[in-house]
């Protein structure tokens, strides 16, 4: 877009070709703005599901009470700062990763899929 453009040279910031540099360095408190705010929103989810288990209530108790639902509540907040889960396996994306099992497994192990539904407990 500005191929070739002429800059008088009392309007260079920086060093001829330093443009990239300066770009990244503003780019900086950007990026940690951007992740203040997922943080903050990720927080603001957490109150309020953490509110929504006083609130409904199963099997005549409030739900907060079943071990279960605290422990996803009280894992939330860890991580929300950590961020997700990487996505690698073995090396490989974990959606085309798949773990070897000895050849002498039963016949559940045909493939992949096989193994989700052993356990989830369908066949």
């Amino acid at each position: 877009m500005f191929h070739d453009t002429k800059v008088p040279a009392e309007n260079i910031v920086g060093a001829e070709g330093d443009g990239g540099k300066i770009f990244y360095r503003m780019m900086i408190p950007e990026r940690l703005t951007s992740a203040a705010g997922s943080l903050g929103g990720a927080r603001a989810a957490i109150e309020v599901a953490a509110r929504y288990t006083t609130k409904r209530k199963a099997f005549g108790q409030q739900i907060k009470n079943f071990q279960a639902v605290s422990f996803k509540i009280a894992e939330a907040p860890d991580r929300a700062r950590r961020g997700p889960r990487p996505r690698v396996r073995d090396g490989q994306p974990r959606s085309t990763a798949v773990r070897s099992r000895p050849a002498g497994c039963a016949g559940w192990c045909r493939s992949p899929r096989s193994s989700r539904q052993r356990w989830r407990g369908t066949s």
